[in-house]
């Protein structure tokens, strides 16, 4: 995915916590998406470490439902089985 400026510092920030507060249709979610896949992804984090917080619940169902997509793809392309524990864990986790 192309990332804005502003979404490329967001997504790539660090390992330290991040609050992202945007505007409506400025792409917070693709934003947060990239970085929680990346942290998951690079092996940085785990999704039991993490509190992922947005406005409503249709909001974290759709979060939920990227990062999964983005979990896969690396998935199929790793064929690592802590992808395929992220994908196990993604039901639960608090978002």
């Amino acid at each position: 995915m192309k990332y804005t400026p502003a979404q490329e510092r967001a997504v790539f920030y660090g390992d330290s916590n991040l609050l992202l507060s945007a505007a409506a249709g400025s792409g917070k979610t693709a934003a947060l998406t990239g970085r929680i896949s990346e942290l998951l992804i690079s092996g940085r984090a785990e999704l039991s470490e993490m509190l992922i917080v947005t406005y409503t619940r249709a909001a974290a169902a759709e979060l939920r439902g990227r990062i999964g997509k983005k979990i896969t793809e690396a998935a199929k392309n790793s064929g690592s089985r802590k992808m395929a524990r992220h994908l196990t864990d993604l039901p639960g986790a608090q978002i």
